[in-house]
């Protein structure tokens, strides 16, 4: 069986997975993505992109062209999808899903992302594998977006600092591999709060309006339909940043 080596793995083309790809293409940087979709899979939901999100594609530089003609997503999304024998991929693929599956990386509560685990070693979660959170806010896509900033400027960081000359091949890739946990560290410690106050308000959001008692119902209607506005626009009021790492 075929192995292939890869310096950075992304399992799932999704819109965090592929935003860190593009994000990493954009600073010179290589990715392989892996998929196990072959096609594109049509759901019932669609993609809010709030002010948030368009900062983000305003970063990959994609947010002009997206404005101009809608359909080029669909575009973007197959250019990125990686093309590879099956052997190869489950080879790829089973190995660091395994290093996954049996680390502390699983779902866990809103309040539990505060003090749980985002990376561990030269792994992290992005995405929905961060942040599950119900539909009611429209941040889901929105906040992969801004993952994908954030991660491959971190990623990018760690990969492009010099000093790795004048060791040997062991230590240099001691030295990378340490760096590229103390990147995946510091998305973590970026996105952590972000994460939480996103998961959290999407739960408190999605508790009110899907209420069936008279009293909250009431509440809801007469006094908190205007703060619930004012909260998805405040929520919505965040910029990842530019892609632009800092040597």
């Amino acid at each position: 069986m075929e192995v292939v080596v890869e310096d950075i793995v992304i399992v799932g083309a999704g819109i965090a997975g592929l935003t860190t790809s593009l994000g990493l293409h954009r600073l010179g940087i290589r990715s392989l993505v892996l998929e196990s979709s072959e096609t594109l899979r049509a759901t019932g939901f669609a993609f809010t992109t709030w002010s948030n999100a368009w900062r983000a594609l305003d970063a990959l530089g994609i947010d002009k062209e997206l404005e101009d003609n809608p359909a080029k997503m669909k575009q973007f999304v197959v250019s990125k999808c990686h093309d590879l024998p099956d052997r190869i991929k489950a080879v790829i693929e089973n190995t660091l899903l395994d290093s996954i599956i049996s680390s502390p990386l699983r779902y866990r509560r809103q309040w539990e992302v505060l003090w749980g685990n985002i990376s561990k070693g030269n792994v992290c979660v992005a995405g929905d594998a961060l942040h599950p959170m119900t539909p009611d806010i429209g941040q889901g896509g929105c906040a992969a977006l801004e993952d994908g900033i954030v991660l491959a400027r971190c990623i990018a960081e760690a990969l492009t600092k010099a000093g790795d000359d004048d060791i040997n091949d062991d230590d240099k890739n001691r030295a990378v591999f340490e760096r590229i946990e103390m990147g995946l560290n510091k998305f973590g410690k970026e996105r952590r709060w972000r994460s939480f106050e996103l998961i959290s308000t999407a739960y408190m959001v999605g508790y009110i309006q899907q209420s069936e008692r008279k009293i909250m119902n009431f509440l809801r209607d007469k006094i908190l339909t205007s703060y619930l506005a004012s909260l998805l626009m405040k929520r919505s009021d965040f910029d990842c940043g530019k892609l632009t790492t800092v040597s």
